[in-house]
């Protein structure tokens, strides 16, 4: 990677940890992203997770990467009689790492894995109780207060000991409903969303994404994208 990616990466990661003109830089990135690239997907459908019976010599261990050599995780949608039944013991939608920073993908903690959505940033694709998990920009529009903000964690205390009794994913879409009547969405109606912030557009799945091959089961919450 060269240097000015490298810088690119650095500066997002840095705003997005509430860094001084977080809010600036962050829209500076997104249209300079997205001037560079035109439209694109927002699926992560390249996951990498350590391979434990390969551990890395003792002299590379404890850095920013993986203890292991990464092996790629198989991304197959998990049936719904897999599911029902699994108790939530954990939440965070701050998985995956590229090595300076994370990409945001959301993740459920089961009783031995984790139920994985494979988006970037996906709290700002998916809601809880008519409430985004995530939108950095909501009080520059007057939207209601996502449940993870800088400052909180909302979310992740109303989730726990919680348990899935149905799951439904399609092309666009995808609910999981829990025992407590609540339910964990990505509503097919993009005006639910936050915009994309660097060109005011409605945050739309490309016709080719199928988010059916972006939600997996993971044995560990360490991914690499």
């Amino acid at each position: 990677m060269d240097l000015s990616k490298k810088f690119d990466r650095w500066l997002t990661l840095y705003a997005l940890r509430g860094g001084l003109f977080g809010k600036l830089i962050l829209r500076w990135q997104s249209n300079k992203f997205l001037n560079e690239t035109g439209p694109h997907s927002s699926l992560r459908l390249d996951i990498c997770i350590p391979d434990l019976s390969r551990p890395l010599p003792p002299e590379m261990q404890g850095g920013l990467g993986s203890d292991h050599e990464l092996m790629p995780l198989r991304m197959e949608l998990p049936s719904k009689a897999e599911l029902v039944g699994s108790r939530i013991n954990g939440f965070s939608s701050h998985l995956g790492s590229y090595g300076m920073g994370g990409v945001g993908i959301l993740g459920l903690q089961l009783d031995d894995q984790w139920l994985i959505i494979c988006l970037d940033g996906a709290g700002n694709w998916v809601e809880y109780e008519n409430r985004m998990i995530e939108d950095y920009f909501y009080e520059d529009y007057d939207r209601g207060k996502p449940w993870v903000t800088d400052d909180a964690d909302e979310i992740s205390g109303k989730l726990a000991g919680s348990t899935i009794v149905d799951f439904d994913v399609q092309k666009h879409s995808m609910a999981i409903q829990l025992d407590t009547g609540s339910s964990i969405l990505i509503h097919p109606d993009a005006s639910r969303r936050p915009l994309f912030e660097g060109t005011k557009r409605e945050r739309v799945f490309l016709d080719t994404d199928d988010l059916r091959h972006a939600i997996t089961l993971s044995p560990t919450g360490e991914l690499y994208a």
